[in-house]
């Protein structure tokens, strides 16, 4: 399963009590929401709240630089432009701001490397709502070197848009991959920031621009025997526009290509199959498909948009195996499960060498 590590482990978060900050877009409009993140620019300002002074004091500590040659300057970043990083170091007598090419530098070794890896064993565990102002406490510090630092010691910064999805802020979810994702070139990397601004399109309800991104997900074609979350959202969207066969058609193509192999996003996929079957007055498609979705050991999962055909779901009765009715639609108090489970793959910690430091 090809769907990466840091997308899949909030699923305990998503469907846990978490806080839930404020959201910059909470009392905008469709049309001034759709502006503002197409017009995003740099890092957005953080939401997680501070961290200890004292661990912030050490983020911000001076890093060393090391040019070519072996020659090694350490001092506090000043500036970023022009080709050039602008260092200030303390000298006899005061301070001086140097500047270096970038194609001199060939290592930054920063500071608060145990503060690094604490950050990163929780998004391990699953702990996003611990580790998001981590997070951007150390991106803050980190983000004007970017252009300097290789792919594969930035992925584990793809858990900022993630943990800002996972405390149901999904326009800073998507303004963080807005910000991240020139750097984050790495295969996976990519594939999982593009799965997190399609899920934060779909949050906001931006249909248009959710349509857009899930069309052109499912137009990948090797994506499509690791996960069905394109099509889970295109579906959820023709179910919203009452477009019940469409959305039986769509929900279907995974569920049949899926073979044995695991799945992501299966489970909803099918929840919007049974209940566009239910809709469309065939009982025999809709208990096939539950019959089905319980021999394979998937779960019934609940979907906000059967709100929209609420009262045409009022005699589709579901039971779990063990005779309890299953919940049909999700309350507006209530979070979806979007996320699905975690393959064993695709860890997201940079290397430390053995100074403990994380370098270039």
């Amino acid at each position: 399963m090809k769907l990466s590590f840091l997308l899949t482990l909030v699923l305990a978060a998503l469907t846990g009590a978490l806080a839930k900050p404020p959201t910059f877009t909470a009392d905008l409009s469709k049309e001034t929401t759709r502006s503002l993140l197409e017009n995003l620019s740099g890092l957005p300002p953080p939401i997680g709240g501070p961290i200890p002074e004292e661990e912030y004091l050490i983020l911000r500590q001076p890093m060393t630089l090391v040019l070519s040659g072996g020659r090694e300057f350490e001092g506090t970043l000043s500036d970023v432009r022009d080709g050039r990083v602008y260092f200030r170091q303390v000298q006899e007598g005061g301070e001086a701001v140097l500047s270096y090419p970038f194609d001199e530098v060939e290592e930054i070794f920063f500071p608060g490397a145990e503060i690094v890896s604490a950050t990163i064993e929780r998004v391990r565990s699953g702990e996003l709502t611990e580790a998001l102002p981590y997070l951007e406490s150390i991106i803050g510090s980190r983000f004007a070197l970017f252009p300097l630092l290789p792919p594969e010691d930035l992925s584990y910064f793809r858990a900022l848009p993630l943990a800002a999805l996972a405390v149901d802020n999904p326009a800073q979810a998507i303004a963080y991959v807005k910000a991240v994702e020139p750097f984050l070139t790495l295969p996976e990397d990519r594939e999982e920031l593009r799965d997190i601004e399609l899920l934060g399109y779909y949050r906001l309800q931006l249909r248009d621009e959710a349509r857009d991104r899930a069309e052109a997900w499912i137009e990948e074609e090797d994506r499509f025997n690791d996960s069905a979350l394109g099509y889970f959202i295109l579906a959820a969207l023709q179910f919203e526009e009452a477009d019940y066969e469409a959305a039986l058609y769509t929900a279907l193509r995974p569920i049949v290509f899926s073979g044995a192999l695991p799945k992501s996003y299966l489970a909803p996929c099918y929840s919007i199959a049974i209940t566009s079957a239910h809709l469309l007055d065939d009982p025999i498609e809709r208990d096939k498909l539950f019959a089905e979705m319980a021999d394979r050991g998937i779960p019934w999962e609940p979907l906000l948009v059967f709100r929209s055909a609420r009262s045409g779901l009022a005699n589709l009765e579901l039971v779990s195996s063990d005779g309890q009715p299953l919940t049909i639609v999700v309350e507006d108090d209530h979070r979806e499960n979007l996320i699905a489970e975690p393959p064993e793959t695709s860890d997201p910690a940079p290397s430390l060498d053995p100074s403990g430091m994380v370098p270039l």
